[in-house]
């Protein structure tokens, strides 16, 4: 499957956020970051693979407005907590930087695992949490988080505007 880069021009089969031209720029500018080296290494396919890898874990988050294709952006009704209104065409570079991030950590295995609660016990003093064999932590991507975070939703919000009903007053019988 070739790669498709979501430019903001909604292209027919977009399946990245990011090229590998765009991720071996960031590797380059960011030497220090978590997976340069083995993304330096590794065969364009593998890339690729690593780059459709983050743009579905991206995917997943809960973005503000309204995803206008198959990916997240470019969307509407999106702009930065405090900052600028993202234009309907526009990929944000947050959300850009943030996929070769991920794309880089997708190397070294998935970035989201199918899991139950996993949790067989816990214990109050000393504070002790016990996992059913095979469950761990789920892992979070803090730096790549916070880099999306004014393009986000709060917690346990809408993305839309609340539907008030008027009450009425019941009619005697």
């Amino acid at each position: 499957m070739p790669l498709i880069v979501e430019d903001g021009t909604l292209p027919t089969g977009a399946n990245a956020a990011v090229s590998v031209a765009d991720v071996d720029q960031f590797a380059a500018d960011n030497p220090l970051t978590e997976g340069v080296a083995a993304w330096l290494l590794a065969a364009t396919g593998t890339k690729e693979a690593g780059i459709r890898t983050a743009t579905r874990y991206l995917a997943g988050l809960p973005f503000k407005g309204a995803a206008r294709g198959r990916l997240p952006f470019p969307r509407t009704g999106c702009s930065e907590t405090g900052g600028p209104t993202i234009g309907d065409s526009e990929i944000p570079w947050r959300y850009q930087e943030a996929a070769c991030m991920l794309a880089l950590k997708a190397l070294a295995g998935p970035l989201l695992e199918d899991s139950d609660t996993g949790i067989r016990s816990v214990k109050a003093g000393p504070v002790s949490v016990e996992f059913e064999p095979g469950q761990t932590l789920t892992t979070s991507y803090t730096e790549a988080e916070a880099l999306l975070a004014p393009l986000l939703r709060a917690a346990n919000t809408l993305d839309a505007a609340p539907i008030f009903v008027p009450s009425t007053k019941p009619t005697a019988v």
